[in-house]
């Protein structure tokens, strides 16, 4: 029988198909549920239930997932994953971000921002990668070029021209 360039998922007698291509996948695919569950045992996952409804600000060193609601900010160093029976009337903000439930605020992601079908998003949004699924309502403006939020803001100083031609700075705030 001739080499064939198809991989074999068993040799004609049965047994596990082997050889240097099959051996090096398994290898590399073992090696990444290992890298996988390591970084999982690492990452603490708080969920904030359904029935549940928090006021005040919610801080993780991991990920977050909210099915209840929260009136207040929620900051994360990993994932915050708002789900479809989820709300959250604050900022946001974390390294990555899944939305399918309701936020009031602003969200803020450092690596990457998803706000899936079914959402309902009155918020600014800053992420340097986005994605909008269809079905997905969004109602306020969208930052992808990771500017800082101070920059953002309009200046509380402007400047007036007066009568006589000279300027004159006023305070808006």
């Amino acid at each position: 029988m001739s080499p064939s360039l198809f991989r074999q998922d068993a040799d004609d007698d049965g047994s596990p198909a082997t050889g240097p291509g099959i051996r090096q996948q398994n290898d590399t695919a073992d090696e990444d549920r290992a890298r996988r569950r390591r970084r999982d045992e690492n990452q603490t996952v708080s969920v904030l239930g359904s029935g549940l409804t928090i006021e005040g600000t919610v801080s993780s060193q991991g990920d977050v997932r909210i099915e209840g609601t929260i009136k207040g900010d929620v900051t994360a160093e990993g994932e915050v994953n708002i789900t479809s029976t989820g709300v959250v009337d604050g900022e946001v903000t974390a390294a990555r971000l899944v939305v399918a439930g309701k936020v009031n605020g602003s969200l803020a992601a450092t690596d990457s921002a998803r706000l899936s079908s079914g959402c309902k998003v009155k918020a600014d949004v800053s992420s340097p990668r986005l994605q909008l699924d269809d079905g997905a309502t969004l109602n306020g403006r969208v930052d992808m070029g990771g500017t800082s939020k101070a920059a953002q803001r309009p200046s509380t100083e402007r400047t007036a021209e007066s009568s006589t031609g000279t300027e004159a700075k006023k305070d808006v705030a």
